[in-house]
């Protein structure tokens, strides 16, 4: 790894746009609502055209904070929302990460916190969130088949402290 320290980024949608979107309150006019509430719908439907979606809970304990390993699935998106821990969150750019002598340097780091959601974008390698205390947890939205959809690639980069 080179000598330039990476840092973790607080989440924007600028910022974690080239690897998926950060879900937050719409801009556009609710689809439904009265006096006392609005909502929103299918606010990232067009990400899962003809998938078949489950929910899950991933619960990640604390470990070493290094990238050894991330993942991509090359035809599902998914759904990532924080509801326990802080965390972080390592993503690169599938081309970036493929063209990078030093793969390292082909990572960003987003902070998570409970209440954040991001989506992912299929293609877009990514580590499952480094907890910053002992865990950290997140409900899923996947496609049923994700289990299936994935491929690894092998990278050494130390996780920046939160």
């Amino acid at each position: 790894m080179s000598g330039r320290e990476k840092t973790a980024e607080r989440l924007s949608e600028a910022g974690f746009a080239p690897f998926g979107v950060y879900l937050r309150r719409p801009v556009r006019t609710p689809d439904d609502g009265d006096p006392f509430h609005d909502y929103w719908h299918g606010t990232a439907a067009s990400f899962f055209q003809g998938e078949t979606l489950t929910t899950g809970y991933l619960e990640i304990r604390s470990h070493e904070p290094r990238v050894r390993e991330m993942e991509r699935h090359p035809a599902c998106a998914e759904v990532f929302v924080a509801v326990e821990g802080e965390s972080v969150l390592a993503v690169a750019d599938p081309e970036e990460l493929a063209g990078a002598a030093d793969k390292a340097q082909a990572l960003r780091y987003f902070r998570l916190e409970p209440g954040d959601a991001v989506l992912i974008r299929r293609g877009v390698w990514h580590k499952l969130p480094v907890p910053a205390g002992e865990r950290a947890g997140f409900l899923m939205l996947v496609p049923d088949r994700i289990l299936q959809d994935m491929e690894k690639a092998a990278v050494d980069a130390a996780v920046p402290h939160f």
